[in-house]
């Protein structure tokens, strides 16, 4: 990811913008990554440039204030709209156990950056029977918020019988 970086800011109550749980550097090598000196593998979009937005903190879990603050800034990092340096994709590998509301916050600020051109990918979540993901989810079992907003890329994983990943 040297050098695909081009703007970051901190949502967090963290010290440092730098992923230390890890998972959103993850993501990103899969969107963005390359490998260096003839490497058989790079990314699904090794030419983007990335934003990093940290909206969770050093330990994974965050704020729905902090991931809403992320998306708008995304969407408008240097708050004029008259100026083309917005995301035209927002990742966000998270999700909590509720259903959809199509008024909740979240999912008014996501359709919003829906409504300016940008496309949002959210994973569906690990709320399915079994394993560690249903001891998570307090008893929920499906597509986790924000990923359930309709309007959205959800990406998820079920399993040999069609059940939802654990």
């Amino acid at each position: 990811l040297n050098g695909k970086v081009v703007l970051e800011r901190n949502f967090t109550s963290s010290s440092t913008v730098s992923d230390v749980h890890s998972h959103g550097t993850h993501v990103a090598g899969t969107v963005a990554g390359t490998i260096e000196n003839g490497g058989a593998s790079n990314g699904v979009a090794p030419q983007a440039a990335l934003l990093n937005g940290k909206v969770l903190g050093d330990d994974g879990l965050g704020q729905w204030s902090w991931i809403m603050a992320g998306i708008n800034w995304a969407v408008d990092p240097d708050g004029n709209p008259s100026t083309d340096d917005g995301a035209d994709v927002i990742n966000m590998s998270i999700g909590g156990p509720y259903p959809y509301n199509a008024n909740d916050p979240m999912h008014l600020a996501i359709n919003d950056a829906i409504s300016k051109g940008v496309v949002i990918v959210i994973s569906a979540g690990n709320c399915g029977p079994g394993g560690s993901g249903s001891s998570q989810c307090g008893g929920y079992d499906g597509v986790t918020t924000p990923g359930n907003n309709p309007n959205a890329i959800s990406v998820g994983a079920v399993d040999k019988l069609g059940n939802y990943a654990p």
